[in-house]
């Protein structure tokens, strides 16, 4: 694990950790995390997650050493800079990061996502994830969580109550 560089660790922590897509950890920002005395969150839905406690020191300093952040992108705003002045890093190129490391997305993304559903329910998922509470029930369907359904299908606008 220490021959991957950090950006990718904290990359594929986020990914699979959180089941967040590539693309918009690709486009986090520096802005997106919050330290407090009691610990720190990232800003991925409505609601900040928390990170583990084990994984602050980590995040702490990736935050203060960010990659490209001595060059052009000196100032720049994004978690993961772009070698290119003001952008941020190509999801395709975390994409390859991943696969290089037998990492697949989509697939350690669902199974993140299955998972959480035995952990929360699906709304409050939703609100720390950023994904809507219809997706969050369906995942937690998928892993067999009792009445995981049923509280998005009461927002769905075709049910029927």
């Amino acid at each position: 694990a220490d021959q991957v560089t950090l950006s990718t660790r904290i990359a594929a922590i986020i990914l699979l950790l959180y089941g967040t897509p590539v693309g918009t950890i690709a486009s986090l920002r520096i802005t997106d995390f919050t330290a407090t005395p009691t610990g720190m969150t990232i800003n991925l839905g409505t609601q900040p997650a928390p990170i583990p406690d084990q994984l602050v020191p980590l995040f702490t300093h990736y935050l203060a050493n960010r990659s490209h952040s001595g060059t052009m992108n000196k100032n720049s705003f994004w978690l993961f800079p772009s070698t290119n002045a003001g952008q941020h890093i190509n999801p395709n190129t975390l994409q390859m990061r991943f696969k290089i490391f037998g990492i697949h997305s989509l697939a350690a993304r669902n199974t993140t996502l299955t998972d959480l559903t035995q952990e929360l329910d699906p709304t409050s998922l939703a609100a720390l994830l950023g994904y809507s509470a219809q997706v969050m029930a369906r995942h937690a369907a998928r892993a067999g969580t009792t009445m995981a359904s049923y509280p998005a299908m009461l927002n769905e606008p075709n049910s029927q109550r």
